[in-house]
């Protein structure tokens, strides 16, 4: 694999990224961002900031990815706005849909609730949709963790 290729792999579009060490733009560091897409041209990954309508081009240097659990929170957080477009909407479940995501981090974030809520706030039939199957994929992953879990205690206890 060439070099070009695995920077475009290092970052996949819809990741969530920290901008870091930005000298030409300093006052960026430390926002948030969205990977759009691997600039083939300049090597760069564009990016789009949250909450601005601004887009950047930026050395891989500059990202650092966020950690599963903050971008849950983060994704989280933002489902509990009240002004969320059902666009909006759509595009966090889609992301979220992605990721895969740890008994803990489900535990911590409580994001399952959140995302079953979605069903009463949004009457839109491909909404409901996506977040029932979403809650049930997390609902049979988290179980299924337990019981793998559950089956190593039993293992180790046997002499």
């Amino acid at each position: 694999m060439d070099v070009e290729a695995s920077r475009s792999e290092q970052f996949a579009a819809g990741s969530l990224v920290r901008l870091v060490a930005l000298q030409g733009a300093p006052e960026l560091n430390h926002h948030l961002g969205t990977v759009i897409c691997f600039l083939e041209k300049n090597g760069r990954y564009e990016v789009s900031l949250w909450h601005r309508s601004l887009r950047k081009a930026l050395r891989a240097v500059n990202l650092v990815p966020l950690h599963p659990l903050e971008e849950v929170s983060l994704w989280r957080d933002e489902l509990l706005r009240s002004e969320l477009r059902a666009s909006e909407v759509r595009a966090i479940l889609a992301r979220l849909d992605t990721l895969h995501l740890s008994m803990d981090i489900l535990s911590e974030t409580k994001v399952g609730k959140v995302v079953s809520d979605l069903v009463k706030r949004y009457a839109t039939r491909d909404i409901a949709m996506s977040a029932k199957q979403l809650v049930r994929r997390w609902r049979d992953e988290y179980q299924l963790a337990r019981l793998q879990k559950e089956a190593v205690v039993v293992a180790k206890a046997e002499p």
